[in-house]
């Protein structure tokens, strides 16, 4: 049971400094993803703090150089920029802004759709249009400014200037991929950026920037990431980040954050948050801005109480590094059952962690009963499935006819198959006991539990091991 505590850009030293305390105090530590040629990147009291704490074990980790997957600005005297004059994985340089190359081979696009271009650079507004993704134009690429219908370039440039009318728009529906060197020059750039900031230790997780700009793909990213000893990266949103995932090589390289915000959830939020989320075997990755609508001092207390009830729970507070070996290197042993227990309610909201039911439904300490027809009980992408196969097992009675579908994905959240398991018991006590074939994409499994006859029915001994 692991969570991990992630803090986005170049917060203010206070900032930083008042919940590194609280952190310190608990004997944890979290992962701030740093921006090293942005403000304040320059102001010595900040790159003071930002070595400070990476010397008290809180991991830094590379945002980019400017916070764009494509492009940045240097200094005119800077030698990056002269490196980056004529080399082949450049598009262009304006004003100290370096650009650089993307490869469109093999992109995945919508199918055609009509459009109008007015004033140039903004397009009519479309559904299509609020997803931050790329759109071809004319045989050229832009990016779209959300809420704003405004074309931008790909390098998030304000330089569009289309002829107006209607257009036929294509959507491109994957990730680009940087052209060969781009990537590279990306990483050394920051790299000698955290340099210059004073770091002694290099990050070894690479978190790419939300905005108008797009998103590198995660397996050309994660090639060019390993080579220069990073273990981890952010590259797509929507992973799973549970054990057991056959694609965790991957996959490490897309750990997404998310899974609780101190900004807009309450402290007891939290909590059910991260209970629901380790009893079925994933990580959760905490996420801020500092976006905060209380004191600093407060923001910390909220942290504080988490932290307690973490230890207190025992599970464990790691960086995302941390995170992501933890998940290259843990594997399940077989026979131990990893359906989420039915007597830890971690966070005392008066249901078994990982197990969702409707209303009406009673939760004993060993059994789940409940009077109510349809869909009654269910567990939500449980993680650390068996590969290949899996025997699933429960007691039940009053369930005539009822069913269990069990719903397998892969770590992308897409569907790879699915069963139904099919329940006949009167009104004492039986078993059912079920082998179950596992996708080979399979990295996590919902059940869903439906009742179809009336009259009070329990179920309990539920098991999954392989």
């Amino acid at each position: 049971k692991a969570v991990c505590f992630r803090y986005d850009d170049n917060q203010t030293v206070e900032k930083y400094s008042v919940l590194a305390e609280t952190f310190l105090k608990n004997n944890v530590r979290f992962s701030m993803s740093l921006i090293p040629f942005s403000y304040p990147a320059e102001n010595a009291a900040w790159r003071k703090m930002v070595c400070r704490l990476a010397g008290q074990g809180f991991e830094v980790m590379d945002h980019t150089p400017r916070h764009s997957t494509l492009s940045f600005s240097l200094e005119k005297d800077d030698p990056l920029l002269k490196k980056a004059l004529n080399a082949p994985f450049v598009h262009h340089i304006t004003n100290n802004r370096v650009c650089l190359k993307y490869d469109m081979t093999g992109s995945v696009w919508s199918k055609p759709f009509e459009a109008e271009v007015r004033n140039g650079n903004i397009i009519s507004p479309r559904p299509e249009f609020k997803i931050r993704r790329v759109f071809e134009i004319d045989g050229q690429y832009f990016y779209v400014v959300p809420g704003k219908f405004k074309l931008l370039s790909i390098w998030a440039e304000d330089n569009v200037r289309l002829t107006d009318g209607k257009k036929q728009v294509r959507m491109c529906l994957s990730s680009l991929v940087p052209y060969p060197g781009a990537a590279e020059f990306l990483v050394e750039v920051s790299r000698e950026g955290f340099r210059r900031i004073g770091l002694k230790k290099m990050p070894v997780v690479w978190v790419q920037p939300g905005g108008y700009y797009p998103a590198l793909e995660t397996t050309a990213m994660s090639k060019v990431l390993k080579k220069y000893g990073y273990v981890s990266a952010t590259t797509q949103p929507g992973i799973l980040k549970g054990f057991g995932s056959p694609d965790i090589e991957t996959r490490r390289f897309a750990l997404d954050w998310g899974d609780f915000n101190f900004e807009r959830q309450s402290v007891e939020e939290i909590k059910t948050r991260i209970a629901d989320t380790v009893a079925c075997h994933r990580v959760a990755t905490g996420s801020s801005h500092f976006r905060i609508k209380c004191s600093l001092a407060e923001y910390a207390a909220q942290h504080d109480q988490i932290l307690k009830w973490l230890k207190k729970n025992n599970i464990q507070v790691m960086t995302q590094s941390q995170i992501a070996l933890l998940l290259k290197n843990t594997t399940v042993p077989p026979g131990k059952n990893i359906l989420p227990p039915l007597d830890c309610d971690l966070d005392k909201n008066g249901r078994p962690d990982g197990y969702f039911a409707a209303k009406g439904v009673r939760f004993s300490a060993d059994t789940v009963s409940f009077d109510t027809m349809g869909k009654v009980l269910w567990i939500d992408q449980l993680c650390a499935i068996p590969r290949k196969k899996a025997v699933f097992s429960l007691e039940h009675r009053g369930l005539a006819s009822g069913t269990i579908a069990v719903l397998f994905y892969d770590s992308r959240k897409k569907s790879c198959g699915s069963t139904v398991i099919k329940l006949k018991s009167g009104s004492a006590w039986s078993k059912t006991s079920v082998e179950l074939k596992i996708p080979e994409k399979c990295a996590a499994a919902s059940f869903i539990f439906t009742k179809k006859s009336a009259g009070n029915a329990a179920v309990r001994n539920l098991s999954l091991c392989k």
